[in-house]
């Protein structure tokens, strides 16, 4: 009897571990089996996504989407340019064809500039190979007022405010607009040890312009003060050249300035002005664009390939 019970005890103990052995298998199986159709997953997912990114690439062509290339770089000689990247408009064969037959193909594009930082973009543009690495040549022309220069055929294409320009096209100057040049560009300041905390505060007072009633720092000026609920007649303007507003403030013939920034930066730094309220840092207007870059109409109009790429 007792070998009897020592036997099936063996026994049971040998089933046990063949019991085991067996599930231990049977489970490495599975985790191999699930290793094996994770990867499959994996590899079908990326499969598919790869697949759907060139169905849109096919779709953007076949709607005539722009495709564009990075090159990082620039193309001047400059250690600076290493770190610039361009993004080149590559033409369709039938663009490039229509663009050979437009009359100013191959000459010189006459770009307008006044002389101020905050259109220095074309011939940075220039100089950096910009112009050249779209197939344009380009020449930079000195010019007084961007709006009569482009709509008189002077030169080609100009930057400037839009408030500046924008009521002169919707009355037929001939001009159109192309693109955005830049955001940001001018400030309303203060004196620094002013109590004048925001644009509330002057209500009654006067702001000095330094482009004249109408221009872009008295369409700026009325942007911030409607933005913040102020009435267009709760605040008083003064025409005052650059040359004269700090001496303005100090006297008190102002209370307020619109600046460009690249103008005011040099009394910021030394403390006598500060900022209230800016195209520049504020959320609500640091994302537009402030100035535009403007064609004359009848080129745009004989040379649409030129727009497109210049």
């Amino acid at each position: 009897m007792k070998k009897t019970l020592r036997q099936l005890g063996m026994a049971l103990a040998f089933a046990s571990v063949f019991s085991m052995t067996a599930c231990s298998s049977q489970v490495g199986k599975q985790a191999e089996t699930t290793k094996a159709e994770t990867g499959t997953s994996a590899e079908s997912q990326e499969k598919a996504e790869g697949e759907k990114e060139s169905t849109a690439q096919e779709a953007k062509q076949e709607n005539g989407e722009q495709q564009t290339e990075e090159i990082k770089g620039g193309f001047s000689d400059r250690p600076e340019a290493k770190d610039i990247v361009y993004h080149p408009l590559k033409l369709t064969p039938e663009e490039e064809e229509a663009w050979k037959k437009e009359p100013a193909y191959g000459k010189d594009i006459q770009i307008g500039y006044n002389g101020g930082l905050c259109t220095g973009t074309f011939g940075t543009a220039q100089e950096e190979g910009f112009y050249k690495a779209e197939g344009l040549s380009t020449a930079i022309s000195q010019m007084t007022e961007a709006k009569d220069a482009v709509a008189t055929g002077k030169v080609d294409i100009a930057a400037d405010h839009l408030a500046s320009v924008f009521v002169p096209a919707v009355n037929g100057l001939n001009l159109v607009f192309t693109k955005g040049a830049h955001s940001g560009c001018k400030t309303l300041y203060v004196l620094k040890d002013s109590d004048i905390q925001s644009t509330a505060d002057l209500k009654g007072k006067t702001v000095s312009l330094s482009d004249g009633i109408g221009n872009s720092d008295h369409n700026i000026a009325l942007r911030f003060f409607s933005n913040d609920g102020i009435k267009p007649e709760e605040v008083k303007y003064k025409v005052v050249a650059n040359d004269a507003v700090i001496m303005a403030l100090q006297n008190g013939e102002v209370q307020g300035a619109m600046m460009s920034d690249m103008f005011a930066r040099k009394f910021v730094d030394e403390g006598i002005v500060r900022p209230i309220r800016s195209l520049t840092t504020d959320p609500d207007f640091k994302v537009e664009p402030c100035c535009v870059q403007i064609m004359n109409a009848d080129f745009a109009r004989q040379n649409p390939i030129t727009a497109k790429e210049s």
